[in-house]
């Protein structure tokens, strides 16, 4: 609930502090809909721009990354989802190229739209690359809740040295769990979902 800020790298599972964040993020975005207001491509690009302002008087980088850097990337997100239906007819080497742009630091002469551009870049990327025809069950966000614990099990009680045998039974325990994740819980709750 504390968004990490309470309990760092005392045993906690480091990756959840996103979920507060992100329970925020989405209560914001409900709100959005309520007023109708979350496909406005000016609303949404008014909040990158205050966020981008806001950070620039926050001095503590957990801050910046946590609240602020995570804010404009979903919003950026959001940007390149209003605009999909023209950007997903992009050919994939163009977002390629600006990642790699900002990713050198050639980009850095921008100055703050340099953040929102490397997200929305990074996101149209993985819209817009060639997508396989076969059908794998979405395990991200189950790998991505479910490494940490599995990381922390396999140190302290199991005493698993941080090596390759380490990291390869992180990956599969990861793997399965997420799989177990997806199909018990993730899918059958997605069927809840109202269209």
């Amino acid at each position: 609930m504390s968004a990490g800020y309470m309990g760092q790298f005392r045993g906690v599972t480091l990756p959840l502090w996103s979920l507060s964040v992100e329970d925020g993020l989405y209560a914001f975005t409900a709100l959005l809909f309520m007023f109708s207001l979350h496909k406005s491509p000016l609303l949404t690009a008014s909040i990158i721009v205050l966020l981008l302002l806001g950070e620039r008087y926050v001095e503590d980088p957990t801050t910046k990354y946590r609240l602020f850097h995570t804010f404009v990337s979903f919003f950026a997100g959001n940007l390149v989802n209003i605009y999909h239906d023209r950007l997903r007819r992009l050919s994939w080497v163009w977002p390629a190229i600006v990642v790699v742009i900002c990713r050198a630091g050639l980009a850095d002469g921008l100055g703050l739209a340099s953040l929102p551009l490397l997200m929305a870049a990074t996101i149209l990327l993985a819209i817009c690359l060639p997508q396989g025809t076969f059908r794998l069950p979405d395990l991200s966000y189950g790998i991505y809740i479910w490494h940490g614990p599995i990381m922390i099990a396999l140190l302290d009680p199991v005493g698993m040295g941080r090596n390759a045998q380490w990291v390869i039974a992180t990956v599969l325990a990861s793997i399965f769990i997420s799989a177990l994740s997806w199909y018990f819980v993730e899918k059958p709750a997605l069927r809840l979902k109202r269209q």
